[in-house]
């Protein structure tokens, strides 16, 4: 330790050091003093999180004997994640306590800079510490009791300001970089978006009153067949939905591009449903049938998925309306967690909360895929539900799709495919730009406690 410090226990430099109040949920009001939480422990700085604020009012204040806690204190999570992060309060304008979860840290003057010591629960060595204290195997923690013997490498308070102010400027630098980053990784996340949607997007051209007789029957004809398909159920809705990118509920009143042209998607893709074995037969599971959930279309959002979460058996997909689609198969989440899009990359059976197109020879399944990820949010435009929002089956057997010839597909897919790429590199490269300003800041930290910058 250099010259002219001291390693102190955290509680020895603090005047105050106590836990927040146990406040119930039936000890709440709707305004009042507010209950700040873990959830506004950030590590270093405050999370004001007003749209989540709670309070209690003055007359259980005065009842439960509540700590009040002021502009300046230091409160420290001792709870995850990490525990023992602190922060400094603010200035907020009202009156505020904190709940149990929470110590309050209010230090003796001239013995300890608060930035200083929030400015060391960041480092590497005090959460090596803390976590040597804490309890707990499925949830760490650390007690109020633990937390006071961390020990903390203390210069004289003078040398402290000097580090704060050295660290304050050169976080202000590490938090424009850091912007910086993070603005270029969302730029290369929305590049192969952005690509998708220039070659999907509906051109504004509508047709007039004088549509052609060929226009026309189009509309008759998806309201006479009504959907038929092999899912069976209600038939296709008489409602028209225009999407913005070569998608629509119905024929639309929308011109396709040129060498483009408007096609109902069952014309071109036989759509299948899915379905979950009974979880009450746990014979019907775990056999050699991959079968595609939520989480497996999630983790293969955009891309081919090959492995899943839970595999069925034959007699599974024998005693239940699951079916086995095939390789290439073109998946979309339907229910909860609308517009996640897939590729079978292996025979497997999906779930009821998917809609799932086998492709004709006139449709690529990765073109059909590209096509419905230009969607993205948009893709809810088509589901409906006032709590969960979910694309229905009558909605679903009126989709049409603009499309090109399959060779123009396959030279689409081919191109979206190097755009993919080059956003991925981008963002591999940023994403290593953002680990190296973290080692950054946490090499800064260590020097600074070693003291190595004063």
């Amino acid at each position: 330790m250099k010259a002219g410090w001291a390693e102190v226990p955290l509680g020895e430099l603090c005047s105050t050091f106590t836990d927040g109040d146990w406040i119930e949920t039936k000890d709440q009001a709707p305004e009042g003093i507010r209950l700040l939480q873990t959830g506004n422990v950030g590590s270093g700085y405050f999370k004001d999180r007003r749209e989540k604020a709670r309070f209690i009012d003055y007359e259980t204040f005065d009842r439960l004997s509540c700590t009040e806690v002021v502009p300046g204190d230091i409160l420290v999570s001792r709870l995850p994640d990490p525990v023992g992060r602190g922060c400094i309060v603010p200035e907020t304008g009202e009156r505020m306590i904190t709940a149990v979860d929470c110590a309050i840290i209010r230090t003796k003057p001239g013995d300890a800079e608060p930035a200083f010591l929030t400015y060391y629960m960041q480092s590497v060595s005090y959460l090596r510490a803390v976590d040597e204290l804490c309890t707990g195997t499925t949830r760490r923690r650390i007690s109020r009791k633990n937390l006071a013997k961390v020990p903390v490498p203390l210069p004289p308070i003078e040398e402290q300001r000097r580090i704060v102010a050295v660290l304050d400027e050169a976080f202000e630098g590490l938090a424009r970089a850091r912007a910086n980053v993070e603005a270029n990784v969302a730029d290369a996340e929305g590049l192969f978006l952005s690509a998708l949607r220039g070659v999907f997007r509906n051109e504004a051209r509508t047709w007039t009153a004088g549509r052609t007789p060929e226009r026309v029957s189009m509309r008759e004809e998806t309201d006479t067949k009504n959907g038929a398909t092999r899912t069976g159920g209600r038939g296709a809705t008489l409602r028209p939905i225009t999407g913005d990118y070569s998608l629509s509920v119905l024929a639309p009143e929308i011109e396709a591009r040129p060498g483009w042209r408007w096609s109902k998607l069952t014309d071109l893709a036989r759509l299948e449903s899915g379905h979950t074995p009974s979880r009450k037969r746990p014979d019907w599971w775990g056999g050699n049938i991959p079968w595609v959930g939520i989480k497996d279309a999630r983790g293969a959002h955009g891309s081919v998925l090959t492995t899943t979460n839970e595999n069925t058996n034959e007699e599974g997909i024998a005693n239940s309306s699951a079916r086995i689609l095939p390789p290439g198969t073109v998946c979309l989440s339907r229910t909860a967690s609308v517009g996640y899009v897939t590729r079978l990359g292996v025979a497997a059976a999906t779930s009821q909360d998917f809609v799932n197109w086998v492709c004709g020879e006139d449709l690529l399944p990765e073109f059909l895929q590209l096509l419905l990820l230009a969607q993205g949010e948009a893709i809810r435009r088509f589901a409906s539900g006032s709590v969960h929002q979910t694309i229905y089956y009558p909605e679903v057997k009126a989709f049409w799709v603009c499309h090109p010839s399959v060779e123009v597909q396959a030279a689409i897919c081919e191109a979206m495919n190097e755009v993919r790429e080059a956003s991925e590199r981008g963002e591999a490269c940023y994403a290593a730009q953002r680990n190296d300003l973290t080692g950054l800041q946490s090499s800064l930290l260590s020097r600074a406690f070693a003291g190595e910058l004063t």
